[in-house]
């Protein structure tokens, strides 16, 4: 078999075993961005719709300081729910990352 023809075989295969990795992304600015003595985060967005973070979210700092820095800013941040069928006006409370635009 020759080299490439072998190769090609080798990455359709791991193609075919490699897991989905559906989710869903929601880009808007925050207009409010509530936080409370348990740890619970609340963020209120322009389009409508809300983040929920969890006080058992292990990410639940981080996440905090770059919202807290997108709000100070005004800029936008992209919310990467684990859900493909997640809806940006809902309230959403399964979130996988963000990053500020």
């Amino acid at each position: 078999m020759k080299p490439w023809i072998a190769g090609a075989v080798a990455a359709m295969a791991l193609g075919a075993s490699a897991p989905a990795f559906a989710h869903s992304e929601c880009t808007d600015t925050i207009t409010r961005l509530y936080v409370d003595n348990s740890g619970y985060i609340w963020v209120s967005l322009a389009g409508g719709g809300a983040a929920e973070i969890t006080n058992t979210n292990p990410n639940k700092v981080t996440y905090y300081s770059a919202l807290l820095s997108a709000k100070m800013s005004g800029k936008a941040v992209t919310f990467r729910y684990t859900k493909d069928t997640s809806t940006c006006t809902a309230v959403n409370s399964d979130l996988m990352a963000l990053w500020v635009e």
